[in-house]
This record gives C-alpha cells, sequence and structure tokens, in this order.
C-alpha cells in the first residue's frame, strides 16, 4: 500500500501506525501528483477529504488510464451539483452503508457497471 500525505507530521503518524500494526505500507511525504507518476503499477485509487470528484479525478489521471480503480468517498450534497455522467461513463455512485448522506463513487477501468 502507498500512502501519500504532504504534511510531514502526518506521515510521521502514518509510519507509526504502519509499523505498530504491521502494515506493508510505503509512506510518500510529497504531494500526489509528484508520486502518481512513479508507481508502476496501482489497483485502485482512493481519499478521503482531499478534493472535489473532478479534482481527484484529474490527480488520479495517469493511474486510472492506466486500468486502476477508484474509490471515493463523497457526500451526497457534493455530488448533487456534479453531473456524473460528463466526468466519466465508467462511473457509479452506490450508496454509503454507514451514512446516509455518504455516497461511494466507483470508477471502474473496464466501463463495466457496478455489482448490484
Amino acid at each position: 500500500v502507498h500512502l501519500v500525505e504532504s504534511n510531514a507530521r502526518k506521515c510521521a503518524f502514518l509510519r507509526e501506525a504502519a509499523r505498530e500494526s504491521g502494515a506493508a505500507a510505503i509512506i510518500h511525504n510529497a504531494r500526489i501528483e509528484n508520486v502518481t507518476p512513479t508507481l508502476e503499477y496501482v489497483d485502485v485509487v482512493t481519499a478521503r477529504a482531499l478534493a472535489p470528484l473532478p479534482d481527484l479525478l484529474e490527480m488520479g489521471k495517469i493511474p486510472l488510464s492506466r486500468g486502476a480503480s477508484g474509490l471515493f468517498l463523497k457526500s451526497a450534497g457534493e455530488l448533487g451539483a456534479i453531473d456524473i455522467g460528463q466526468l466519466a461513463s465508467a462511473i457509479s455512485v452506490l450508496p454509503s452503508l454507514t451514512s446516509a448522506e455518504g455516497r461511494i463513487v466507483l470508477v471502474r477501468p473496464d466501463h463495466r457497471a457496478a455489482p448490484d
């Protein structure tokens, strides 16, 4: 797992959490747009509280264009102002199981519909 965080203090926390939990994580103290071009293979791109969905898709465009899936947690209010169909044909919006206002935005590389 590659974790990208531009704040050095938060990176220190992530490193300690990975060490204590035994998680095989690589912590990058950098901006995401500087890290994604250097990663050879990415399965899934995800982010929480980073940016609006169009910006996240732009930041993740390299791994997404190489076949990675995107998984982004958003609020229904934020998504209400976005024409999902205009962003990409492979985007599905799923309800959150933990929040009535939450949505899970799934970007699939193979353009198949999301599972039921």
